[in-house]
């Protein structure tokens, strides 16, 4: 099976495309300024990507295309509002023409739990509207509802990540607390009896492209989020114990609602996306090496 990743040079591309390589596949992966080092590994087919000179020369022969480009808040050197546009929706378009012009079976979108922007309720499911966004949110929504109205015409599969974890990777939440930690400065924490389980694991991401790739019941939006939900301040005191960190950790009250994510539709294809505590407890351990 041939496929391709948009976004191949970024955290979750990399990882996707090194593994999906040994575990048999064909990949071709799109980079933008640097081919990524990936040790022992010369079978990943990397190609330059440039939207000015269009993206159907990619797909010949292509099964799946696992689009993961993206531009935000971090990216380097920091996005205009062209680049916002450009990326998180104008290429949407021009990847699922392509894809479909050249037979494509599946078109798999990384989009973003922020696409939902500001939500105020206890439970977050697959809504498809969205609240006061910011510019990253309303691109990557806007981008989720292009990719649904191509659904029509192609096998279309969007998922929605939460806190993406790894080694040596803290951008998200559970990240930045484990750095401050680690290096023993004193941290906020708010909200700290909501329930938590925004967060998943590389691990669980290349799991779900595998499952994905095989089965056919995956069709529309997925929330990924981890099992049994945590409290807050019992996924701080995890941290505490697996650093012995010597931290002051300051707890406070905030006007935003903590919310858990509501995974039971992808529960529903038979995919496990991972219990909580275990996956903090596997993270913690990789960056403690």
């Amino acid at each position: 099976m041939k496929i391709l990743i948009f976004g191949g040079s970024g955290f979750v591309g990399r990882y996707l495309a090194e593994n999906l390589s040994n575990n048999g596949y064909e990949i071709i992966a799109t980079y933008n300024r640097s081919i990524p080092l990936i040790k022992d590994n010369n079978t990943i087919s990397w190609q330059n990507l440039d939207l000015k000179k269009g993206v159907g020369r990619l797909m010949d022969g292509i099964d799946i295309v696992i689009n993961l480009s993206a531009v935000h808040s971090l990216t380097n050197p920091p996005p205009t509002v062209s680049d916002y546009l450009e990326v998180n929706i104008n290429a949407v378009n021009e990847i699922c023409e392509a894809a479909i012009a050249n037979g494509v079976k599946k078109y798999i979108h990384f989009s973003s739990i922020s696409a939902v922007g500001q939500y105020t309720g206890e439970q977050l499911g697959e809504i498809i509207q969205t609240t006061q966004p910011d510019i990253y949110g309303l691109t990557k929504f806007t981008g989720e509802q292009i990719a649904l109205e191509y659904s029509k015409k192609i096998k279309t599969i969007i998922f929605r990540p939460p806190g993406i974890v790894g080694k040596d990777y803290y951008l998200c939440w559970l990240g930045r607390v484990l750095k401050s930690l680690i290096k023993n400065e004193t941290i906020y924490v708010f909200n700290e009896n909501g329930l938590f389980n925004n967060i998943i694991g590389l691990e669980e991401i290349f799991r779900l492209i595998l499952d994905c790739a095989k089965k056919d019941s995956y069709n529309g939006i997925y929330n990924l989020g981890a099992n049994n939900p945590m409290q807050i301040k019992d996924v701080i005191h995890q941290l505490e114990r697996l650093t012995g960190s010597k931290s002051k950790v300051i707890y406070k009250t905030n006007y935003k609602t903590a919310f858990k994510i509501d995974n039971s539709r992808l529960l529903s294809v038979g995919f496990n996306p991972g219990d909580t505590f275990q996956i903090i407890e596997r993270y913690v351990k990789q960056n403690l090496i």
